[in-house]
């Protein structure tokens, strides 16, 4: 199973770069906010035919998780969206990326790993000043750069709520209504441009494939993979999502990365790997309090010291060794 999750993982990195670049094309006919209304809500029409699922069973926390849920996809997808419409595939990612390890860091509060989300900080904050600036060349558009930071936030709240989905309900129906809440969420601004893909054969079945590619397909590997790969593996292979989406760019758009984008990139990888190593360090096991307690003359044995060590039951202790671990913030992909 943990062989098959890896793959899972894998494939959801690639699928969901590889529909972002496809995306990119799409907005020539649909407006960023339109395309990401069309993908959210052609995919949860899908996948609810497929998965059949029984609202009517949902609790009204369950109910709360889904929708808080869509929610977070809603405006994940759009501004991550808005963002490579203005700023190459590689950068927004990188940008995006900050936003898990900041919650991983504001969960963690150890100073090491604040200090690597610093690094990553700086690299960022770098590429913004010397691109923005049009020393490298390139010319970064600010607009766009805030609309990554957004998709950023956006994503650690996809996290927090995906967790919580992922416990509460199972299965993965709860995945269709979620992008379903997402893409009602939108209408009000996307749902004019989007309508209009349903009568143009060609942007139909592109929006299609972004649905599939971007949201069905990477939305239930990462639900599936997340409860089967240790939190050191997941970390660690989400973290090369900048990377991948960098070289997709590179070969689909032909956006070439800049120096400075290189740094940012390898702050905010390295960052995330760190973080993630740090995530899934274990707390070393304790062992329950044991007490001297006296026996009974006629129970003791016949040789010994009349007192024998035995299990503390008081005091709320259990009688086995306790293991904590630390939890990863660092899942899914980026959007």
């Amino acid at each position: 199973m943990y062989g098959v999750a890896l793959g899972l993982l894998a494939a959801s990195t690639v699928s969901l770069q590889s529909s972002s670049a496809l995306a990119t094309s799409l907005f020539n006919s649909v407006p960023p906010i339109g395309a990401a209304t069309l993908r959210l809500g052609v995919a949860a029409v899908i996948l609810a035919v497929i998965t059949r699922p029984a609202i009517t069973s949902w609790s009204t926390t369950q109910w709360g998780a889904i929708a808080l849920l869509g929610l977070a996809m809603a405006g994940m997808n759009s501004m991550f969206y808005a963002a490579i419409e203005r700023v190459p595939l590689g950068i927004v990612a990188t940008v995006e990326m900050l936003g898990p390890l900041l919650l991983a860091g504001a969960l963690s509060r150890r100073a090491r790993d604040l200090a690597w989300v610093g690094v990553a900080m700086v690299g960022v904050i770098g590429l913004g000043i010397v691109d923005s600036t049009g020393d490298s060349g390139t010319g970064l558009d600010p607009i766009g750069l805030l609309f990554a930071a957004g998709a950023a936030v956006f994503l650690a709240g996809y996290i927090v709520t995906l967790r919580r989905v992922s416990t509460t309900v199972p299965g993965i129906a709860p995945l269709s209504v979620s992008m379903g809440i997402g893409a009602i969420a939108l209408l009000p601004v996307g749902g004019t441009t989007a309508v209009g893909a349903f009568f143009d054969l060609k942007v139909f079945v592109m929006a299609l494939a972004v649905a599939v590619f971007g949201s069905i397909i990477p939305y239930v590997a990462e639900l599936i993979a997340a409860r089967s790969i240790p939190t050191r593996d997941f970390g660690v292979l989400t973290s090369r999502e900048p990377v991948l989406a960098s070289l997709i760019g590179f070969v689909a758009l032909g956006q070439q990365l800049t120096w400075a984008g290189g740094v940012a990139m390898a702050a905010v990888v390295a960052a995330a790997v760190a973080t993630a190593l740090s995530a899934a360090q274990k707390v070393e096991p304790v062992a329950s309090p044991v007490e001297f307690v006296e026996t009974p003359e006629d129970q003791r044995p016949s040789t010994g010291s009349g007192r024998e060590v035995v299990p503390s039951m008081g005091s709320g202790h259990k009688s086995h060794p306790v293991v904590e671990s630390a939890d990863a913030v660092l899942v899914p992909s980026i959007s």
